[in-house]
């Protein structure tokens, strides 16, 4: 069973134990709500079928329960990590973001002394020092960056701020770009994850290609830390049936909408090259054409590369009729 996420709200329901409440109060629509938004106008469906979600195909599932899992236990003296990897456009990205989103804070002094917990998330591109890595977070969490600070006392800094805002989850974007770094910088950087990861009792996620499996290997106190699960390339099986059945309702077209025919499936998996986020790209694109040319469904034809969009016309919500 495959589910969507509505992912246009930032504002999380804390008391809900429900997976996919987790990532997002706002949980894909329901059945009855779809069915008021298939008899909105054509302006209003464009937008909606444009709203990113998180699809929560088996193996982001596995991912999503290990996160929460490490968000909700106890802290312990060695945090735990995880790495989820995968091809570019496989996901990786959208969930970091989905997972801050659930678990967002306003800035530094919005959550200080709050049971809540938080996320933060960094990119790892072109970070050469935990200097540099501790001005990222300071950053990101809106707090204030001096410059002129030494590495100790950033570090302090940051220690301090994430623990009063009661930081649970550190995630890392493009893991993979530690490698591209000398071996000096690599370990600078690593050291400072561990300081966190070790200070904080702080799990972290990391995401990235494949090859950000190999971004810990040089620590091996660090690495040892950090299961790994892998986002493979779709293929022509039940999962991607199950994925595509998901899709149809989320399309909001008010004509019959089969994207599981023999032939709508070979074409997508030729078009997308099994990269999730060019399946939906390519299906999206083909609803809203469907939607503002009134045809109110997707055939073969309609299916074109993910970059090959439909007229920017037709987003022009004064042109929609």
């Amino acid at each position: 069973m495959t589910d969507s996420i509505d992912f246009s709200t930032s504002q999380p329901s804390p008391n809900d134990s429900e997976v996919r409440a987790e990532l997002d109060a706002k949980v894909s629509k329901t059945e009855t709500e779809k069915k008021d938004l298939r008899n909105a106008s054509k302006e209003e469906r464009t937008i909606a079928v444009q709203t990113e979600r998180v699809i929560l195909h088996p193996q982001l599932k596995k991912a999503v329960n290990r996160v929460l899992w490490m968000i909700k236990q106890q802290p312990r003296s060695r945090a735990p990590g995880l790495i989820v990897t995968g091809p570019t456009n496989s996901g990786k990205t959208t969930l970091g973001n989905a997972i801050l989103k659930a678990y967002s804070q306003l800035a530094p002094s919005s959550f200080i002394g709050s049971v809540r917990p938080c996320a933060v998330m960094i990119e790892l591109s072109g970070l050469a020092t935990s200097r540099a890595v501790y001005g990222r977070i300071l950053e990101q969490i809106n707090a204030p960056v001096n410059n002129n600070a030494r590495v100790a006392d950033r570090e302090l800094v940051v220690t301090m701020t994430l623990r009063n805002i009661n930081c649970r989850l550190l995630i890392l974007d493009e893991t993979q770009d530690v490698l591209k770094t000398s071996e000096r910088d690599q370990q600078r950087v690593l050291d400072a994850i561990k300081y966190l990861m070790n200070s904080l009792k702080m799990p972290v996620l990391a995401l990235g290609v494949e090859q950000a499996g190999k971004a810990f290997d040089s620590d091996q106190h660090l690495r040892a830390r950090f299961s790994e699960i892998k986002l493979p390339p779709w293929r022509d099986d039940d999962d991607l049936v199950d994925l595509l059945a998901s899709l149809e309702p989320n399309l909001l077209l008010q004509g019959n909408v089969n994207l599981r025919t023999r032939e709508m499936i070979t074409k997508l998996l030729e078009l997308s090259d099994g990269k999730l986020g060019y399946i939906i790209d390519i299906v999206k694109n083909a609803a809203i054409e469907a939607i503002i040319s009134g045809k109110e469904t997707i055939t073969p034809e309609m299916l074109r590369l993910p970059w090959d969009v439909p007229s920017h016309e037709m987003l022009d919500g004064p042109t929609i009729h």
